[in-house]
């Protein structure tokens, strides 16, 4: 009944509905109605903000609007003499194909498929396997597990894989760049070393994410849409209205996400293809998603297999990449840029390498031009904000796939990072990109741990004027820390003595904080980052030093608050790992430490806070 448009309502069409024994029945809309292009809006609106909840529902609106679009006049067609009835024809025709793409991308919300309320849309990252490599090992897991706690996250397992432009994505629309190459790769079959014959499309790309909940097929649906495109195609896309041509290209850059066979990127770059060299869409919006289709074609298929002639299929990736250097609007550069994103994920990147250094120096130039008018703190608009995080995506994949930091455009990338990062006037979400691009340079590479951890490090003296940036700070200081540890390297007498002062001024940071909740994640990864460090000896020495003895204070300060926080963290992470050690240290030496202090109150503290900390040690009976 919610489905059911308003519109129709109110131009007088009567609801019909048909009482039943265990349902009340209420019929689809007609085919005749949704011709309407008024009422066909409504219709799409309610779908796009309810969904469907099963199977029938699904193939009932599919049918309906399938309907619109196998009217749509094409060819002669386009002649006849109700030129009004045609253009309305096609202005729902257009609609439909953006409905009919909307219907097949709910099929893949998860957990439910349909579901826009309670379900959301997943993103493929696009993890390398460098950085693969350090986040399975053991201090990649410590810096994973640190991370989550700095900056109060619940999924370690995917905090260093997030795709830096959709970092603030809720998961409620489906947009470019959903997928990676290696997902494409894996759900076409590329991955595995077998002789089975191509199969068409045997099944829905989205059965993993629904065999629990219902029996629903996305694959005849998914082709009958296509076997529609493919036969405009054939009867001369130049004859297609631009918007109905547009709306399909953009129903392709979508839908392309769960083609399971690779020769139907084949086929349909062959269509594409054709409207790209004709120059079709030069000066329109769609000739940007048109350049992300055949990018992103070129990515996940082998340009041998791809085009008959592979030297063309290279020249138009070529030209694409260089018009992407002098490109005016921001639309067309921003698919463009989603299609190179791909490009650089695929084997063929070291072939465009120049081409994509030049993309590289260009986007590079315009965000230090960005910077550079950051005269007052602000927080850009919503659509600008978008292009940035393309743009901060985009340079970052370039220097990790190329940078090697002895070039001109590597020391430039690496200043302005540093920059952006040490920066108060820059915003909380650009920095938090910043952050985030740096921690994955880092773990996809030690090249650079020693500079980004002297950035974080200035930091900590500087947190007070964007206190909310310290989490950012701290996160990039313990992940290059782990880092270093993972090169299995010894770090020199000086290189201690380097840590013992950072070690200090991470101390001071308590001074700042008054409620406990604000600092209390980060004591946990602290005192895990110490004991790697510092002996016990030392550890301890040195936060018995900073409490504050005064017999005459009645109450424990913040600052000293958070030190016995910190001192139980330690105790605990210790005994742990080496409970017998740790009892010895405490019965021969803290307990011991603890009885010279003269404040009887304070001492009783340290004495009940020592004895909870290693509480629940399997040593602890020898106390």
């Amino acid at each position: 009944m919610f489905l059911f448009p308003q519109k129709a309502l109110v131009r007088g069409v009567s609801l019909q509905i048909e009482p039943q024994k265990d349902k009340i029945s209420i019929p689809m809309i007609s085919i005749h109605l949704l011709s309407d292009f008024e009422i066909l809006s409504d219709f799409l609106q309610r779908i796009f903000l309810l969904g469907w909840t099963k199977k029938s529902q699904f193939e009932e609106i599919w049918m309906s609007l399938f309907g619109v679009l196998c009217s749509t006049p094409i060819g002669n067609e386009l002649q006849g003499e109700d030129v009004q009835q045609i253009v309305d024809q096609l202005s729902a025709s257009t609609l439909a194909v953006e409905a009919l793409t909307g219907m097949l991308t709910m099929s893949l919300l998860y957990p439910t498929p349909g579901d826009t309320v309670n379900s959301r849309f997943m993103i493929k990252t696009r993890q390398t396997r460098d950085s693969y490599l350090f986040l399975n090992s053991l201090n990649g897991r410590k810096a994973a597990i640190s991370r989550t706690q700095v900056e109060n996250s619940f999924n370690p397992a995917q905090i260093f894989s997030a795709n830096l432009e959709k970092l603030a994505a809720d998961g409620q629309k489906y947009a470019l760049g959903q997928t990676s190459v290696f997902y494409l790769w894996s759900i076409t079959g590329e991955l595995e070393p077998t002789n089975k014959k191509p199969s068409g499309m045997p099944k829905s790309v989205s059965d993993y994410l629904i065999q629990a909940s219902t029996d629903l097929d996305t694959v005849s649906s998914l082709k009958s849409l296509f076997e529609n495109f493919f036969h405009w195609f054939e009867n001369g896309y130049k004859t297609l209205p631009l918007p109905l041509l547009a709306a399909s290209i953009k129903s392709i850059a979508i839908l392309s996400d769960m083609f399971d066979d690779i020769q139907l990127y084949v086929r349909v770059y062959g269509y594409l293809k054709e409207v790209f060299v004709s120059f079709h869409l030069q000066n329109h919006p769609a000739q940007g998603l048109l350049n992300y289709c055949l990018l992103k074609f070129a990515a996940i298929v082998d340009l041998e297999r791809l085009d008959s002639d592979p030297n063309e299929a290279r020249k138009i990736v070529d030209s694409m990449i260089a018009d992407a250097q002098e490109e005016e609007d921001t639309f067309v550069l921003d698919c463009t840029l989603h299609g190179l994103l791909y490009l650089l994920q695929s084997v063929i990147v070291d072939e465009f390498q120049q081409q994509l250094k030049g993309v590289g120096e260009k986007v590079l130039g315009k965000l230090e031009k960005i910077h550079s008018n950051y005269d007052l703190i602000h927080e850009d608009e919503l659509e600008t904000m978008e292009h940035h995080k393309l743009l901060w995506t985009l340079i970052f994949r370039v220097f990790e796939q190329f940078g090697r930091g002895d070039s001109e455009f590597d020391q430039r990338f690496l200043k302005l990072t540093k920059t952006v990062l040490m920066d108060p006037r820059v915003p909380t979400w650009q920095k938090n990109i910043v952050s985030n691009g740096i921690q994955g340079l880092v773990c996809h590479s030690a090249s650079f741990t020693e500079a980004f951890r002297d950035c974080a490090v200035e930091l900590f003296d500087t947190y007070q004027l964007r206190p909310n940036h310290l989490s950012m700070a701290l996160s990039v200081y313990f992940t290059c820390v782990y880092r270093s540890i993972q090169d299995n390297r010894r770090f020199s007498q000086q290189e201690m003595d380097q840590f013992r002062q950072e070690f200090q001024k991470i101390l001071n940071l308590f001074s700042y904080y008054t409620l406990k909740s604000e600092i209390q994640r980060f004591l946990p990864p602290i005192a895990e980052f110490f004991l790697i460090f510092f002996t016990r000896n030392e550890l301890f020495d040195t936060i018995f030093a900073l409490i504050s003895m005064d017999e005459k204070s009645e109450t424990i300060g913040d600052y000293d608050r958070c030190l016995y926080h910190l001192l139980h963290y330690a105790l605990q992470r210790s005994a742990k790992e080496k409970p017998k050690e740790t009892l010895d240290f405490v019965r021969f030496f803290l307990l011991e430490k603890v009885q010279n202090v003269k404040s009887r109150r304070i001492s009783r503290h340290l004495k009940a806070l020592i004895m909870v900390s290693v509480a629940f040690s399997k040593e602890a009976r020898l106390l």
